[in-house]
């Protein structure tokens, strides 16, 4: 879990093999910097209801939740102000 309250940007990248499969993460960003979470090589992000596979940037009072359901395949289960 992440969270973020100054205005600078940060990025962060999921690298592969990061978890075992069934763990959540969370980042939470109550700062005026954009928080940007990127796939590393091979790790795919899916959006509920596309399955979109995409990098995901969480805005100032916005907050995701990703779910690892197999090995380097992550599902974006919540997402509030997340582009």
């Amino acid at each position: 879990t992440q969270l973020h309250t100054d205005a600078s940007t940060y990025t962060y990248t999921l690298p592969p093999s990061f978890l075992p499969e069934g763990h959540f993460v969370a980042v939470t960003n109550i700062g005026a910097g954009a928080v940007t979470v990127n796939r590393g090589s091979g790790v795919a992000i899916r959006k509920l209801g596309s399955g979109e596979n995409a990098n995901l940037t969480v805005n100032q009072w916005g907050m995701l939740v990703l779910y690892q359901y197999s090995l380097n395949n992550w599902l974006l289960v919540s997402a509030v102000n997340v582009v």
